[in-house]
């Protein structure tokens, strides 16, 4: 991951905004997918891992905050599982 943000940093405008938006957790494994029968592959990480990552990698946070599966997930089933997204804008610290 740390070599991703990297090459994202290389290659952002200086004026540029990333957004990233991952599932929360520990670990990687398989989540049943709305949008089929099957299952998706999920890296999870928690808030302060990410913000840390992107910081060490020379990334200002700009903002970030964590939302329930439920809130974006309208017009889909919902799943049994909780599940929280944490979504994380940011710019080059120049």
């Amino acid at each position: 991951l740390d070599k991703v943000f990297m090459e994202i940093h290389r290659i952002l405008n200086n004026k540029g905004i990333l957004f990233i938006s991952v599932k929360e957790g520990i670990g990687e494994k398989l989540i049943q997918d709305d949008y089929g029968d099957g299952k998706r592959f999920f890296s999870l990480f928690k808030k302060e891992e990410i913000i840390k990552r992107l910081r060490n990698k020379g990334f200002k946070i700009l903002k970030s905050y964590k939302i329930d599966d439920k809130k974006v997930r309208i017009g889909f089933t919902k799943k049994k599982t909780k599940q929280i997204w944490i979504v994380v804008y940011a710019t080059k610290n120049v």
